[in-house]
């Protein structure tokens, strides 16, 4: 196979498109919540950065470990930004080709699948009724 000077460009914008509709998305959902702040301007920005020198799937895991509004960062650092991850979870409907689901959907189908313990459902669960989601 020959190399395409082009590839990792070409990887790069596809990756910088999404990010671009997930972080309008976010912003537009955590306004109509009527919860957006100013650090909400930089949700993900790291993601199509890195993206430039990583491939996705480290960008990914790093990602899902230091950002704050991640089950995973709550897992491993007992804290988590609860709004944020509701606002993510919601927004996802908009930019996400496989699952269009809502929070309170993505909620029900990780609780079935018991990838939440029943303390991380009831945090979130709590958060999603105190926004009527």
């Amino acid at each position: 196979m020959i190399y395409n000077q082009f590839d990792n460009f070409t990887h790069w914008y596809n990756n910088f498109q999404y990010w671009f509709a997930h972080w309008c998305a976010f912003n537009m959902t955590a306004m109509n919540m009527g919860v957006w702040k100013f650090h909400h301007l930089f949700h993900d920005i790291e993601k199509p950065w890195l993206g430039i020198f990583l491939p996705y799937n480290k960008v990914h895991k790093r990602h899902i470990s230091k950002a704050e509004h991640h089950i995973e960062h709550y897992r491993q650092h007992g804290k988590c930004n609860w709004t944020d991850l509701v606002i993510d979870w919601e927004c996802s409907q908009y930019t996400k080709e496989k699952g269009k689901l809502t929070a309170r959907d993505f909620l029900n189908k990780l609780l079935a699948s018991n990838d939440l313990t029943k303390k991380e459902g009831d945090l979130i669960s709590t958060e999603l009724e105190k926004y009527g989601l």
